[in-house]
């Protein structure tokens, strides 16, 4: 499991209301998700690191590939391809100059009935959501005992709800849905923006007899259990890498192949639900 990272003083807010708190983000983030078209981020700008003097790319270590001297930092640039062979640069005083200003903030926007905004999402939100990170009251402070119930009363808020919310943290800007889980916490799902994600395609789907329709119904209902995050908890192919690596740092031969194939789930047959 990934090691948790906390950052403090960040504040969550409700737009329009006096609910206001201290939070802690409690993990990092996963991978973007399949339907972004860039893994760029929210800004849907991916940068290279150039040389400042001589304007050309960077290998590693930070060596100029024109001047072939090492740089440090003073010396790189942000280089974004313009296509066609031009490049636009940007040294890290100017990039950082564009970052958003403000306190580090969750601001409540609005909220969505989770019945159809909730798990999985409507179509128009699935295709935008990106990292997801958790957030819990901060108990680090002297005012806890009051941010455990401001807590509670978010909570209370957010029942059958998510919510719409702007981020602002670490000098990132971002939209995101927050949702409740029953561990207590706020799960914060980034959002990517529209132009970055591709639309979720419409798909005409003919209509089912009453009788097929609940035959697949209740075999839906045989196939429902509760999560198992064990389930869901194997990588044969990164084990193996795993392996491979270790054995190459010993002075071994890596293995040839993973230990054992990928089993096939139990077979349900559906065609014969038709």
């Amino acid at each position: 499991m990934a090691k948790a990272k906390e950052r403090t003083g960040l504040r969550l807010s409700v737009a329009g209301t006096k609910l206001e708190m201290s939070v802690l983000f409690k993990s990092e983030g996963g991978r973007s998700g399949n339907l972004a078209k860039t893994t760029a981020g929210t800004s849907g700008f991916s940068f290279k690191r150039y040389c400042r003097e001589h304007r050309a790319p960077v290998k590693s270590p930070l060596t100029c590939e024109a001047g072939g001297e090492v740089l440090t930092k003073e010396g790189l640039v942000h280089a974004y391809d313009m296509g066609g062979g031009n490049m636009a640069f940007l040294t890290n005083e100017q990039r950082d100059a564009l970052k958003p200003k403000g306190d580090d903030t969750i601001d409540l926007l609005y909220l969505l009935d989770a019945d159809e905004y909730g798990w999985g999402f409507a179509p128009e939100l699935a295709r935008l959501t990106g990292n997801a990170h958790a957030i819990i009251p901060n108990t680090t402070t002297s005012s806890a005992q009051a941010n455990a119930k401001l807590w509670a009363g978010l909570l209370a808020l957010l029942q059958g709800k998510v919510a719409v919310a702007r981020v602002m943290n670490a000098g990132s800007f971002y939209h995101a849905i927050l949702s409740p889980c029953a561990s207590g916490a706020i799960i914060v799902h980034q959002l990517y923006l529209p132009e970055d994600c591709y639309e979720v395609p419409l798909v005409d789907v003919p209509a089912l007899d009453e009788a097929t329709n609940t035959r697949f119904q209740a075999k839906g209902d045989e196939l429902t259990r509760v999560f198992d995050v064990e389930s869901v908890a194997t990588d044969p192919y990164r084990d193996a890498r795993g392996e491979a690596i270790a054995a190459a740092a010993r002075g071994e031969a890596p293995p040839p192949s993973a230990h054992a194939s990928v089993k096939a789930p139990k077979e349900v047959d559906l065609i014969a639900l038709l």
